[in-house]
Parts: structure tokens; sequence; C-alpha cells
């Protein structure tokens, strides 16, 4: 019924709230952790909490779960990556995702390099800012994107056959236009990029600066909304069990449930709202 069902997934990592007090832990499998809060008074949107997280694959176009694994709040969503998928893949082998979107969150070279070495995925994963430095390398934009030597950002010209992107200094921008140091003419400047020198920065089949990039990313929100479904519908924070694996019963529940509803849903033909979790009874 949805035959492209996990071709492009998003991955986020959601807090599950301990059933404890936190200043009296009666939990001793919850953890504090640091979750994203549209609430939250910090100026990044972070906020402390006591309890568990839940990691998270869905699927990006429709919005769907596909599988989740739980953790104590303490830890970090990188490292939680690869069992993510593994455990996916394994439960579900005919899971083939073209692309994985994830958050800075999930930004890691090793990341990178297991999902499109090991399994031929896309990584579709926005890195953290250069430390101490406006580019990467002293020459990339945050996009991946070569810089000439007066310091603008190259236009994109072509890939050739074997993968490599051409660079050409932009001369309507550039400072150095029609300049001349050493008999050199600044504006011709060309450059030619092999992604596999760095993955991470460059993209690896898809460019990172290209719109089919920022176009794959912007569903990354699919999963937010996901997360709100189940929280609303499926009462994914809304528990009274303690321990690792009660909790993990507890989300298993309420993907199960919610994907139960989808598929009846499907069958009774409305495709269009598959996603409604309340259906009224001719």
């Amino acid at each position: 019924m949805l035959p492209d069902l996990g071709r492009e997934v998003a991955i986020d990592a959601t807090a599950a709230p301990a059933y404890s007090n936190p200043r009296r832990p009666s939990d001793p499998d919850a953890a504090w952790g640091m979750a994203h809060s549209a609430q939250s008074a910090n100026k990044e949107g972070k906020e402390f909490f006591f309890g568990f997280k839940s990691q998270t694959m869905a699927d990006a176009k429709y919005a769907l779960p596909l599988f989740p694994t739980v953790t104590p709040g303490n830890r970090n969503d990188s490292p939680e990556l690869r069992p993510l998928l593994e455990k996916a893949k394994d439960r579900y082998p005919w899971l083939q995702p073209r692309a994985a979107i994830a958050d800075r969150g999930y930004d890691s070279a090793a990341n990178h390099r297991f999902l499109y070495d090991q399994h031929g995925i896309d990584p579709v994963i926005h890195i953290r800012k250069p430390s101490n430095a406006r580019l990467y390398h002293g020459i990339y934009t945050h996009t991946g994107t070569p810089t000439c030597l007066g310091q603008v950002p190259m236009e994109y010209v072509e890939t050739n056959t074997a993968g490599h992107h051409l660079y050409r200094c932009q001369p309507a921008v550039c400072p150095l236009k029609g300049s001349f140091r050493g008999g050199i003419r600044h504006c011709d400047t060309e450059y030619w990029q092999d992604p596999q020198e760095d993955i991470r920065l460059f993209g690896a089949a898809i460019r990172r600066d290209s719109p089919e990039w920022r176009a794959l990313y912007a569903k990354r929100w699919s999963v937010e909304r996901l997360f709100s479904a189940l929280k609303d519908s499926r009462s994914l924070e809304t528990h009274h069990v303690r321990g690792l694996r009660r909790i993990t019963l507890h989300i298993l529940m309420a993907f199960l449930t919610y994907q139960s509803q989808v598929l009846v849903n499907l069958q009774a033909g409305d495709k269009k709202g598959m996603r409604r979790m309340k259906r009224r009874i001719p």
C-alpha cells in the first residue's frame, strides 16, 4: 500500500520523563539528560529532564514510525544512530533507505561513513559549526562550498563522471575581479572537489550545497510531527511505570498501536487520512 515506505528516513530523539521525583529518584535506570523544548527559557531551546530517551526512526515522506530504541536520558544521540539502524534493518529486511536525515546531534565522521560506506545510505545530517573559525579548514562554508581567494563562495558548475564537482569563482561578486597578482587573474579560479575526501562536509552522492540536499533536510520535521502525534494520541510521555524494560515496553506499545491504526485506515481506503487516530464509526 506504501511501496516507497522507508526510502527516506528521519532520525531524532525525544524525552520520556521518568515516573519518579528527580530529587528523590525511585527509578534506578533513569538519568538526567538534555532535550530540545519550544517552551525552554534557554536561548538554545534546551532544558534538562530526568528519565529516558527514545531514539526513533520514522519515514520522512509519510511521517510514520518505523522503529524506536530506548536509552537512559544521559546518552548522547550520535553513538545511538548505528544500533538504531542495525536493529531496524534486522527487524525489517525490506528496509532499504536511500537517505537518512538527522540534525547536528548525530553529526560525526563515523556516522557519515557508517551510513554511506556500509549501507549505501546518503547521510543528510546537519553538521556543527567549525570551532574558532568562520570557514571549515579555512576554505569551505558550512554547506561544503569552497571559497575563492577573494573569500567569496564559488559557484557550482558541473559534476563529472567520476563524481567530482567543479566550482568556479563568481566574477560579478569577487572583490579581486580584474586584479592581477604574480600574473594570476584570481577571478578565473576553478576548483575540483572530490566528495570522498570528506563526505561529512561535502555530502556523499548528494552535494550538501544542492537544492536536493536542502529539500531532503526539510523533511526532518516529519519525525517532530510524529512525536507530537504520539504524545497527543498514544500517551508517549504519560505513563506510570519504572525501569528501562517497562518504559521500553510502553514506548513500543505506543508505536505498535499507532502503526495498527494507520494500517486499519489504509485498509479502509483512507490513504489521505491514514494518520488519523480517531475514526467515526458509520
